[in-house]
């Protein structure tokens, strides 16, 4: 049985394709964002990290806290 990381580490060198999109997925409560300069959609929402790295700061953006949970959309041309 190989593990979740194990296998998304044997897919990606299997077909070289490694995914520009942050994905990283939080919970109820997690601080997000949404940049409405950058976002295709206004449900687009991106992690504390990917924020900071990017130009998001000088932006219109909106930080909340996560009701539910999300992921985040960072990379992804079409969030």
């Amino acid at each position: 049985n190989e593990s979740p990381k194990e296998y998304i580490e044997r897919v990606q060198e299997e077909y070289g394709a490694k995914s520009n999109v942050c994905g990283r997925i939080w919970g109820k409560g997690y601080v997000a964002y949404r940049c409405r300069t950058c976002g295709m959609s206004p449900c687009s929402a991106i992690c504390h990290e990917c924020f900071e790295k990017g130009p998001h700061r000088d932006h219109n953006f909106l930080m909340y806290r996560s009701v539910a949970g999300g992921c985040c959309d960072c990379g992804d041309p079409g969030a």
